[in-house]
């Protein structure tokens, strides 16, 4: 997901706030390739096999590999994977029933485009 906010501010002279103060536009850009994974894990974690419960707890230990996955041309395609499942060789994009063949323990969720539009405007605030 991709970010860019424009604010205006008043650059100030190191000398005297009133020598040079100018009107401009300031431009950040930032890009958060895992926001909807990220979002949905942090409302609800899961632990990899073999994960104590206080691991659990605590959110400590391996991460397990998780995927959302989206409806796409009659199909289930990968949408946004965690480190984990793109270190076992996953990739965004790839079928979901090819991903499940390379890697049968794949915590999947759906993904929703419009909760992660959501979280992107409330980050924006």
């Amino acid at each position: 997901m991709h970010m860019t906010t424009r604010t205006k501010c008043r650059q100030i002279s190191p000398i005297s706030p009133y020598v040079g103060a100018q009107n401009s536009q300031r431009i950040a850009s930032l890009w958060f390739p895992r926001l909807p994974s990220e979002r949905v894990l942090r409302a609800r974690p899961i632990a990899s096999p073999g994960t104590t419960r206080t691991e659990k707890e605590t959110g400590a230990g391996a991460e397990a590999p998780f995927a959302l996955t989206l409806r796409e041309s009659n199909t289930n395609r990968l949408y946004c994977l965690n480190p984990a499942a793109e270190a076992r060789g996953l990739v965004r994009g790839m079928g979901f029933s090819d991903a499940r063949t390379l890697l049968p323990d794949l915590a999947t969720r759906r993904a929703d485009p419009l909760a992660d539009a959501r979280f992107l405007r409330l980050l924006a605030r």
